[in-house]
């Protein structure tokens, strides 16, 4: 059940509110392969805070897994049962994100965007290994897009800014332009109708073209996105969520309990970090006040992370080290397309295609771990 309107001014004395965090490989819903054992586990620990607190729960967020939030959504659709919603900030709107600093300067929160000297000074290398980090606008105008997405660029920016005018404005995804200063002086200074918060614009981000700033071919140089920044992108966006639900000053549902579900490694557990009021992306964190409870989808009897998709896809495992109770696993649950991808045998596969699990693989590059 969605989140009602009064609900969505903070936290009252009269409510219990929880947030419920997938962490890991149990936030990718590519890499669970029984969603409706995770949501038990969900919904086990929402009951155990409501007995802890002799009390009903009122509102459930969830973050890191939509498809979650929709399972418990369905199931807890009564008067009577917690509403569910989900939170969570569009990592690609921070990429441009630059470092800032706090308390006259004493204190900074590292930045998403990066120059060559940060990266050698957080990596202890030298300046030449490393290359500043684009602009956003310079790598999605270096992509080249198609025609299609700049017209879309072009009506969303045209729709919300009231200084452009599609008829008879130029639109400039990014260039360099000569400016003279009040002094008489000239400079070059980039100059962009680029804006990461319009969601058309940031759907231009060549995200199939990411790099790896660790490949020994990487050139710092060339103006693309990288994995890493994309890393801290998601990082930070995860943690102004949390601080954003634990902060009662925020107009969202601020939260008295939080419940983290994890796939027993310690992927995404800068969660439980937020929650104890250690967030390093928070000039003033705030921490969850009540109960904090941590879930392992991985303990002896779960069946619940597709660690044989994980490690194929990644590189960890090859197909020719599975067993044949793996394969034919792996056969039952997976799409030809998704077998061939992670270069399982398909000849034997059933001639029906499984059944597409929400957010599975559909032939796209799995997306990386919380």
């Amino acid at each position: 059940m969605s989140a009602t309107s009064d609900t969505q001014t903070g936290s009252t004395d009269s409510e219990l509110n929880v947030l419920v965090a997938a962490l890991g490989l149990t936030a990718n819903n590519r890499y669970v392969k029984d969603l409706g054992a995770l949501a038990d586990k969900a919904e086990s620990a929402i009951q155990s805070i409501a007995g802890m607190n002799g009390r009903r729960v009122d509102n459930v967020v969830l973050r890191g897994n939509y498809a979650l939030e929709q399972e418990l959504e369905e199931r807890m659709d009564e008067d009577a049962l917690p509403d569910v919603q989900y939170e969570s900030i569009d990592f690609r709107m921070l990429l441009d994100d630059e470092p800032e600093t706090y308390d006259n300067g004493s204190k900074e929160i590292s930045g998403v965007r990066l120059t060559a000297e940060e990266k050698a000074e957080n990596n202890d290398g030298d300046v030449a290994e490393f290359g500043d980090d684009a602009s956003m606008a310079a790598i999605v105008a270096a992509s080249d897009p198609d025609q299609e997405t700049v017209d879309e660029m072009i009506e969303a920016l045209d729709t919300v800014d009231d200084d452009f005018d599609a008829d008879e404005d130029e639109f400039v995804i990014h260039e360099w332009r000569e400016v003279e200063y009040e002094d008489g002086s000239t400079g070059i200074e980039a100059f962009s109708d680029f804006d990461l918060r319009i969601r058309e614009h940031r759907d231009a981000i060549p995200m199939g073209e990411v790099e790896d700033a660790t490949d020994d071919d990487f050139d710092p140089e060339r103006t693309v996105l990288t994995q890493q920044r994309i890393n801290r992108a998601k990082a930070k966006a995860k943690a102004k969520t949390d601080e954003r639900l634990y902060n009662e000053w925020h107009d969202t549902v601020t939260v008295d309990a939080a419940v983290f579900l994890h796939d027993g490694s310690d992927r995404g557990m800068a969660a439980l970090e937020n929650a104890r009021g250690q967030n390093d992306w928070a000039k003033y964190p705030s921490q969850c006040e009540g109960t904090v409870l941590e879930l392992s989808a991985n303990q002896d009897d779960d069946a619940i992370v597709d660690w044989e998709r994980y490690l194929l896809e990644t590189g960890d495992l090859d197909a020719d080290e599975l067993t044949d109770e793996q394969v034919e696993m792996l056969q039952e649950l997976h799409t030809d397309e998704d077998l061939d991808y992670m270069g399982v045998d398909v000849e034997t596969a059933s001639t029906e295609s499984p059944e597409q699990q929400p957010g599975a693989g559909n032939g796209v590059q799995p997306a990386s771990a919380d």
